[in-house]
């Protein structure tokens, strides 16, 4: 990716992201096209720039998520609450393995791997401590996370 459209692209972009809200917005892909337009850039090269940061958002918030979750004692499984765990951190894998690029080696492919995505759990730890104090020792947290990698 050419680093110099990235960042044009990121600057036109930013003063016109909050019109992206899927909740606000009545068409997603008309949206899309008018900040494209405003923006002095084609759609397909804005979304090319734009999405696999709103993908780091994602994984980032969907793993702070789980985190809180399971040290608070929920587990994934198939059924109830449970299950909304299951499908938040399948999400999360989906938007990693989603962005892996053999080709180029990015931190995508880093934190794909289990200890890597394990890492993120130990910075939100270490964020989330300001509010929360010290997390305790959750001894099969990695265990957990493993199983539904592999799943």
């Amino acid at each position: 990716m050419n680093q110099d459209v990235y960042n044009d692209v990121w600057k036109s972009f930013g003063p016109l992201s909050s019109q992206l809200d899927i909740d606000e917005c009545l068409d997603i892909d008309k949206t899309w096209s008018e900040i494209a337009k405003l923006s002095n850039t084609d759609v397909s090269t804005v979304k090319k720039n734009i999405k696999p940061v709103q993908d780091m958002y994602i994984i980032l918030d969907h793993t702070r998520s789980v985190l809180m979750l399971v040290t608070d004692g929920a587990l994934p499984s198939s059924k109830g609450g449970g299950y909304n765990i299951r499908s938040i951190l399948r999400r999360a894998f989906e938007k990693l393995f989603n962005n892996k690029n053999e080709e180029d080696k990015t931190w995508w492919d880093i934190i794909g791997k289990l200890d890597g995505f394990l890492e993120i759990f130990e910075y939100h730890k270490k964020d989330l401590e300001k509010l929360y104090g010290k997390f305790k020792p959750y001894d099969s947290f990695k265990d957990i996370i493993s199983i539904e990698l592999e799943r």
